[in-house]
């Protein structure tokens, strides 16, 4: 009883303002840990329902090093590399890629902040920001009006988000109760096989034609301007 009166009162005594520069600055620390770190990862299990009867559970995997950076999905694994961005389409059993002729081009687009943008975002576009304490948890309720979600709550723990819950819109999907939800699990420093960083382990060049290494002898490979364009 104690903490929900605790809560209600400072949901009373501060304004939704204080609310999103605190927000604010929780990404702001989050940042500053990261830029600090050489290298770390971020695992992302989501986990969505649209509709009562279709629903989408998967992981999303993203590693950052000084030689590169790693993305690994259910379905496929992107790297980029001071020499080439790298689309590994394990379905369809072909690797596009493209040379990253400017290494800033690539700085710029990849960045600790690309991880978390989309979320950041959603301070400055939110109606209303209320705070309150879950336990350990620093749990921040965004609410917007005429959007596909109506709600969208963010869990801090320590120095690092750690949940995040979208509610939606009953406007945009016509059914009650539906949600999606992202869990992420950070790592400092993880331990990592440095190999899948390097282009010569997707493929090499001989004799001006690129061949595929043996791991990846079944795969067509393809050079394509759309790989380079994710660093766009």
């Amino acid at each position: 009883m104690k903490n929900i009166f605790f809560c209600s009162l400072i949901v009373g005594l501060f304004s939704p303002v204080i609310f999103a520069q605190n927000l604010s600055k929780e990404f702001e620390q989050i940042y500053g840990k990261l830029d600090k770190l050489k290298t770390f990862q971020f695992i992302v299990n989501y986990s969505s329902n649209d509709t009562l009867e279709f629903s989408e559970k998967g992981t999303v995997n993203v590693l950052v090093t000084p030689d590169g950076y790693f993305y690994q999905t259910d379905f496929c694994e992107m790297v980029i590399n001071k020499e080439h961005t790298i689309i590994i389409n394990d379905e369809d059993h072909q690797i596009l890629y493209s040379k990253n002729e400017k290494l800033e081009n690539k700085d710029q687009s990849v960045t600790t902040g690309m991880l978390l943008n989309q979320i950041d975002t959603l301070v400055t576009k939110a109606d209303s920001i209320y705070f309150s304490f879950d336990g350990l948890d620093r749990v921040y309720y965004l609410r917007f009006a005429h959007q596909y979600f109506d709600l969208v709550e963010l869990r801090f723990t320590g120095e690092m988000l750690h949940q995040i819950d979208y509610y939606y819109n009953t406007d945009f999907v016509g059914n009650k109760g539906l949600k999606a939800r992202n869990k992420i699990i950070f790592i400092e420093n993880p331990e990592y096989n440095s190999r899948i960083l390097r282009t010569d382990f997707y493929f090499v060049e001989k004799n001006k034609m690129i061949i595929p290494t043996e791991e990846f002898s079944t795969y067509r490979i393809q050079q394509s301007e759309s790989a380079n364009s994710i660093l766009e």
